[in-house]
């Protein structure tokens, strides 16, 4: 249905004066939610995180039942000590800022 994150609660929940009763439903992405399949490659799931500029992305079955979290973390552990200059990559381009559309 969609994802929360730590940021997600600071930026569009306590920075915005929200109740603490307010439903994660307000707050989540929903929409444009990327997810990966257990049978992505690193590739794959690199580019995903690199289009969407997200650090996690949920891990679905074929029912679309979650199945885990790959987060920017799992690539630099995994990938990190065999190639250092892709990991830094993906942290460049997932963290870059989004160009205004004005």
């Amino acid at each position: 249905a969609g994802i929360i994150t730590d940021r997600d609660i600071a930026v569009r929940c306590v920075a915005e004066g929200h109740a603490p009763t307010c439903t994660v439903s307000t707050h989540m992405t929903d929409s444009g939610l990327q997810t990966a399949e257990p049978e992505d490659d690193a590739v794959e799931v690199i580019a995903k995180m690199e289009r969407a500029q997200v650090r996690r992305i949920p891990v679905v079955d074929a029912d679309y039942k979650l199945v885990g979290i790959i987060a920017q973390a799992d690539v630099a552990r995994k990938l990190g000590p065999s190639d250092p200059k892709l990991v830094d990559e993906v942290l460049e381009k997932i963290s870059a800022p989004v160009a205004s559309a004005g």
